[in-house]
C-alpha cells in the first residue's frame, strides 16, 4: 500500500498538469495569443494547455520549446540543465523520454482504475 502512494506522489511531478505549469511559469510573460502563434496551435487550445485543462502533446511543448529556446528537462522533471549546450544536444532524447513517461503515466492510471474494479 505504501509503495502505491510512493508511486502517485512520484508521478505527481511528472503529471501534465505539473508540466503546464512549469511550461507556463516560465513563458507567462506572453499572451496565448503570441505562445500559440508561435507553436502553430489555435489560441483556446494553447491557453486550455498551458492552465492544465487539457492535456498537453509532446508536440506542443518541443514547438514552444524549441521557439523560446527553453530548457526542456526543467519543464519536464523540474531540473536545470547544467550548460546550455547539454540542453540543445539532449531535446530529441528528452522528447523521447517525455513520450515513454507519459505512457508510464497512462498505464498507471488504467492500472489503478482496474483495481478499483
Amino acid at each position: 500500500m505504501d509503495s502505491d502512494i510512493e508511486l502517485k506522489l512520484q508521478l505527481q511531478q511528472y503529471s501534465d498538469l505539473a508540466i503546464a505549469k512549469r511550461l507556463y511559469s516560465m513563458i507567462d510573460q506572453y499572451s496565448f495569443r503570441s505562445i500559440a502563434e508561435a507553436a502553430g496551435y489555435n489560441t483556446e487550445t494553447t491557453r486550455r494547455y498551458l492552465i492544465g485543462e487539457s492535456k498537453i502533446p509532446a508536440g506542443f511543448i518541443a514547438s514552444v520549446t524549441k521557439h523560446y529556446e527553453l530548457d526542456l528537462s526543467e519543464i519536464m522533471f523540474g531540473i536545470k540543465s547544467v550548460h546550455p549546450t547539454v540542453r540543445s544536444l539532449r531535446t530529441d532524447s528528452l522528447i523521447n523520454e517525455l513520450g515513454r513517461r507519459m505512457a508510464l503515466i497512462e498505464d498507471c492510471v488504467v492500472a489503478s482504475a482496474a483495481t478499483r474494479d
